[in-house]
């Protein structure tokens, strides 16, 4: 009797137990049928890169490899190649949208050519380069500084007559220095050094009569210029060009007694990689901290292929 009392208990307990589940089940059927009120997330297809293998000839996959990335790193695209090198197999493995396939393949082509005496193009004819360097001073309202950048140059100058137009858009420019060279093509750098002291007061003393004395002190003021190049192709070369400048800038401090002691400028710059034939490259240094215009110092340097 006993036992038939606890059969039926354990009957009763599990019909409850099944009934809780079948209604829990249809709860959780009734909120998942609910529509929802969030939209669904709109997806952004993201670049669609391919994978491209290129055998070499003749150039060093390492150094090519690195030569391409520097190229396109300067663009400063989301969207730009990776190209790794494959010493293995001499080639090189590029990720790149299907845009830049093109362009990878043609400085391939001209950049994978046999290695020749430093002087000669592909076909032996003896070549040189002809390196031109121009410094301005540029002295542009700070509210227009954002508009001077080294793409915006390099896209509208495509000549000294074009960049003198361009820069005289953004304020008065003046050109400091203008070198024009032939430097070496091998391991050997070129230098290139002009200077000149000029006079520069560095303090005024008033006598007991009232007269006053300037004290004038002789300060170098001039550039250095030093460079390594070589030419990978009748298009394409690579060089290091390294500038030191001084010289008196048109800022003047007042040091009394209606004195004025001008400004000596000093700077360095640097290029060191990959040039095309003919298309100039800018190197830019600001200088706002004076209270009135800023002074924007513009370099450029172009690399003309010529063969003899």
């Amino acid at each position: 009797m006993r036992a038939t009392r606890l059969s039926m208990a354990l009957v009763i307990y599990l019909a409850s137990l099944m009934s809780m589940n079948h209604a829990m089940g249809q709860m959780e059927t009734d909120v998942g049928d609910a529509p929802s009120s969030k939209q669904p997330a709109q997806e952004v297809a993201a670049p669609v890169r391919h994978l491209h293998h290129f055998v070499l000839n003749h150039a060093d996959a390492a150094n090519l490899s690195a030569l391409l990335n520097v190229v396109f790193a300067r663009e400063h695209s989301s969207t730009r190649p990776y190209i790794v090198a494959d010493p293995r197999t001499t080639s090189l493995i590029v990720t790149a949208m299907e845009s830049d396939i093109e362009r990878i393949l043609q400085l391939v082509q001209s950049l994978d050519q046999p290695s020749r005496a430093p002087g000669a193009d592909s076909a032996g004819h003896p070549t040189r380069v002809r390196m031109s360097t121009s410094i301005y001073e540029v002295r542009v309202p700070k509210d227009r500084l954002p508009s001077i950048r080294v793409d915006e140059l390099t896209r509208n100058a495509k000549s000294r007559e074009s960049l003198d137009e361009v820069l005289a858009e953004f304020g008065k420019a003046r050109v400091l220095y203008c070198v024009e060279l032939f430097p070496d093509l091998g391991s050997s750098s070129e230098t290139v050094n002009y200077g000149a002291q000029v006079p520069v007061v560095r303090g005024t003393t008033v006598s007991k009569q009232g007269g006053t004395m300037s004290s004038i002190e002789y300060e170098p003021a001039g550039m250095i210029l030093k460079t390594t190049c070589r030419v990978d192709s009748g298009t394409h070369g690579s060089a290091k060009v390294e500038i030191e400048f001084a010289g008196l800038s048109n800022s003047n401090i007042p040091l009394g007694n209606d004195v004025m002691a001008p400004v000596i400028l000093n700077f360095k710059q640097q290029f060191n990689g990959f040039f095309q034939n003919g298309k100039p490259n800018f190197l830019l240094i600001v200088d706002a901290q004076a209270d009135g215009d800023a002074l924007v110092y513009v370099t450029s340097i172009q690399f003309n292929i010529e063969v003899l």
